[in-house]
This record gives structure tokens, sequence and C-alpha cells, in this order.
């Protein structure tokens, strides 16, 4: 017999990382798939949670980049924007739209209607 308020039937576990993920895509891998809700993460869907866990792994990478060269790197005798910038930024984008389709994004705000409270329009003032 279970505890009260206990499942008669235990959560399944995980599915393990695809054997061909980087380290670091496998490390988040078995770091966030159990806690991704029951349904979203299938054999079906793996190759997609795959995809959001290399970008995951992405972004950590080029921040440590960004953090070991700085902001800008020296090309030629000019300054130019450190590249990693814009990976990071590209995998930032990528990572908030997989891990919505997987449950992980907190419940967004509901955009408020008309214009926020306390602020006046000019011609109200």
């Amino acid at each position: 017999m279970s505890p009260a308020g206990a499942s008669s039937r235990a959560a399944a576990p995980p599915l393990p990382p695809p054997g061909n993920l980087s380290d670091g895509a496998a490390s988040v891998w078995r770091r966030l798939a159990p806690l991704v809700p029951p349904g979203k993460l299938t054999p079906a869907t793996s190759d997609l949670f795959a995809m959001f866990c290399a970008q995951v792994a992405t972004w950590w990478e080029a921040s440590e980049l960004v953090d070991a060269a700085g902001l800008l790197t020296a090309v030629a005798a000019e300054l130019a924007v450190n590249p990693a910038l814009a990976i990071r930024d590209r995998a930032d984008q990528m990572t908030q739209k997989w891990a919505r389709a997987f449950g992980l994004m907190p419940d967004e705000p509901a955009a408020p209607a008309g214009r926020p409270a306390g602020i006046r329009h000019l011609r109200e003032a």
C-alpha cells in the first residue's frame, strides 16, 4: 500500500542524454531533464531537447569566452566587439524558445491593458 497522497505509480526517470551530445550539453540534459513536466520529454521530442541542451551549453561556453577576453577584442590595430557576444545572444534567443516548449520557463506576467498606472498622458497634465 502506498503512503497517503503518494501516487501508486512512480514517475518514470527522465530519458538519458543521447551519446552524441557534447559533454557540456549532456551535463545540461542531466541537470534539466528531471525538471521537465511529465509528457514533454519523450522519445519523439528528445532531438528537440538535445537542441535546447546544446544551446544552453553554447551560451555557457560563449559566456566563458567573453569573461576571458572581454567585450572588445583586438583585430589588427582596431578594437572590435567580441564575436562570442553574438553567439551568446543567439543561444539565449534559442534557449528561451526551447525552454518554453519544454515547460522550463516561469510563467510570464500578462501584459497590462492600456498604459501603465501612474503615467499620465501629456494632455492630462
